[in-house]
């Protein structure tokens, strides 16, 4: 049997002789009951809310009463709804109710302040036959269940429940301002598609949905446009849930929170053209979850943020023409994988912060200036860090601790800001972390064992600050410009070349400094300064020690070294006015101290000291004004000093036993 009650309709045209006290102040209650019954309600309230200064005018329609509902119980129930005017009604002060399968509902409302509480129970409710995901402008045209309260709906309110529910599907749309949506879904493959649009302003969407399969997921849209001081927010729990958060416009003064938890879940949220003083941040719980966030376009004072707890997950997230912004981004597990990015902007600020093993941070700002960005990887092994700045002025830190094979890197060659952050395209090639600008800093902290660091700085005025502590430690730092700085500390051990300390400190440019260190064992340093008026000071302290240096292609250039017992020290200059002081100190009945010395230039001057037992120097020096001085003491030693060119001194002195000098002066 199928119940249906049309067209009830108590307006001022269709209730003539009602008294001007009750125009405009329709009610309708109806029940209906039946199992296996297919019934329908379509009402029609109207009122053209134009006489709002008359007493009980403008509107006040409402369907159910005060303290009682209407409700649909059976399956396959019809409710369409259409009202107009202001204050009106669906629901009052208690949720109307549909209840059972196969249940539709369709709600107009045309005027401010309209309220509609409407709460389905059971499976199918507003279930197309085809199965396909809900579409709709803003989440309005289409789908068998709808809310709609049009552009006039100020002050608007949408308050809806699916219980009890598989496969429910609902639209929902507000237009104004001072709207409020509240959707919960309890159940599997559930979907909602629902938005705010033309301009919306202090309004809100709250979604929750409950559900615990993976089969069958959650799915939510929500829309926001030309938004000012107003809110998204989504909490899903389960398992495969999907959630795509928008505002859209000028999002000023809003905010996009999403939280998830379960397995395989997905948050998609953005925020563009003109997106000031708002916020988007996600929470997820669980492991294989994806979170994508992006800030666009004109992004000022705005912060985004992503909190991951357990493995496999991985969160994309950018801001592009910022400044002053914030992006956070924290992971706790192991093989995650985080990628933030700045896009022409200043003032920015970033952080990502992973603790765990096996994960990966790849951060990028671009083409900015006074940005900062940091790095923490804590307490794992296999971490990977991939750095890139490009502008002036910025700041870089990476701090990794953990038991080892920690590595600081780039972020990839083809590491695009859309194609590698925003779309996910996979890294092929990694080069050095690198610095593209003046006056930047990045300093790198690593703790651990297999530790390897490489960044580069390109430009004037730049510091590269880097300390690695533990057993096999490789550093390469090279810096591309005028009036750079390198400080270089490494203190760990090794037994041998594959276990040793390692590090490769490269200048291109004047008026550029390096200062390095090395304290354990097996310690390999390559220094390399190219151009004029450079200086480089380094100390290796401990055994089986090698150092390279060379200076080569400008004038004025001066290297002061230490090194301990069983080291080795190669020295090159080329140029003018050159300065090369060695000191090196062995441990009697060792053998390894060696020096090599060469220069080729005017002006030089080289000045050496050995302590120690089966010691070696040969110094070379071809040019004019040269002066060499050599000091060794222990047994075994043997200098060969060579001098071409005129005005040449040698000044050499040997205290032990089977000591040999050679020296030729032209």
């Amino acid at each position: 049997m199928k119940k249906h009650i049309l067209g009830l309709s108590m307006g001022v045209a269709a209730c003539a002789i009602a008294a001007s006290a009750y125009a405009d102040n329709n009610r309708a209650y109806t029940s209906q009951n039946g199992t296996g019954a297919t019934n329908t309600i379509t009402l029609n309230q109207n009122d053209d809310g134009g006489a709002l200064s008359e007493t009980n005018g403008g509107g006040n329609n409402t369907v159910g009463k005060e303290g009682t509902a209407f409700s649909q119980n059976g399956g396959g129930n019809d409710l369409t709804v259409s009202q107009t005017g202001s204050y009106n009604r669906l629901g009052d002060a208690v949720q109307g109710l549909q209840n059972g399968n196969g249940n539709s509902a369709n709600v107009l409302q045309a005027g401010r302040s309209g309220t509609v509480e409407l709460q389905q129970r059971g499976t199918n409710n507003g279930k197309s036959s085809s199965g396909s995901a809900l579409t709709g402008q803003n989440g309005a045209a289409s789908g068998s269940d709808r809310i709609k309260q049009d552009s006039t709906s100020n002050n608007g309110t949408i308050d809806l429940r699916q219980t009890f529910s598989t496969n429910g599907e609902f639209n929902l749309q507000q237009s104004g301002s001072y709207n409020t949506q509240t959707v919960r879904q309890a159940g599997r493959g559930n979907q909602v598609v629902t938005g705010q649009d033309a301009t919306t302003s202090n309004s809100s969407i709250t979604v929750g949905q409950i559900g615990t399969s993976s089969s069958k997921p959650n799915l939510v849209t929500a829309t926001q446009s030309n938004t000012s001081s107003s809110t998204i927010e989504a909490a899903q729990v389960g398992s495969g849930n999907n959630a795509t958060l928008n505002q859209n416009g000028a999002s000023n003064n809003s905010s996009i929170k999403s939280v998830q938890g379960g397995t395989d879940n997905t948050v998609v949220g953005t925020q563009n053209v003109g997106v000031a003083s708002s916020s988007l941040s996600f929470g997820q719980l669980g492991s294989g979850n994806y979170a994508y966030g992006a800030q666009f376009l004109s992004v000022n004072n705005s912060t985004l943020s992503v909190n991951q707890v357990g493995s496999n997950n991985n969160a994309r997230t950018g801001q592009q023409y910022s400044a002053a912004d914030t992006l956070t981004l924290n992971q706790l597990g192991n093989k995650n994988i985080a990628s933030l990015v700045q896009v022409e902007g200043s003032d920015n600020t970033m952080a990502v912060n992973q603790l765990g093993s096996s994960s990966e941070a790849l951060v990028r700002q671009h083409n900015g200036s006074r940005n900062t960005a940091t790095v923490t990887q804590n307490k794992g092994t296999g971490n990977y860090a991939g750095l890139e700045q490009t502008g002036s002025r910025n700041a870089a830190t990476s701090t990794q601790s953990g038991s080892g094979s920690n590595t600081l890197s780039g972020p990839g060659s083809a590491w695009d800001v859309y194609a590698q952050t925003l779309t996910g395209a996979q890294v092929s090639n990694r080069p050095a972390a690198l610095q593209n600008g003046d006056g930047n800093k990045l300093s790198n902290t690593q703790d651990g064992s297999n530790l390897f660091a490489s960044a580069s700085q390109i430009q004037n005025s730049n510091e590269l600050t880097n300390k690695q502590t533990g057993m096999y430690a490789n550093l390469t730092s090279v810096q591309n410009g005028n009036n750079n700085v390198i400080s270089s500390t490494q203190n760990g051990t090794g037994t041998d070349t594959a276990t040793g300390i390692f590090a490769t400190l490269t200048q291109t440019g004047d008026r550029n400094s390096i200062v390095g260190s090395q304290v354990g064992s097996t310690l390999t340093a390559n220094v390399t300064q190219l151009t004029s008026y450079n200086t480089a000071n380094y100390t290796q302290t401990g055994s089986n020690s090698s150092l390279n240096a060379v200076q080569q292609g400008g004038n004025s250039n001066s290297l002061t070294s230490t090194q301990g017992d069983m080291a080795m020290l190669m020295s090159t200059q080329t140029g003018a006015n050159n300065t090369i002081t060695s000191t090196q100190m062995g441990t009697a009945g060792l053998t390894g101290v060696s020096a090599t010395l060469t220069q080729t230039g005017s002006w030089n001057t080289i000045t050496g000291n050995q302590t120690g037992s089966n010691n070696k120097a040969t110094v070379d020096q071809t040019g004019s004004y040269n002066l060499a001085v050599y000091t060794q003491s222990g047994s075994g030693n043997v200098a060969n000093l060579a001098q071409i060119a005129s005005s040449n001194v040698v000044n050499s002195a040997q205290s032990g036993v089977n000591n040999t000098i050679n020296a030729r002066q032209r």
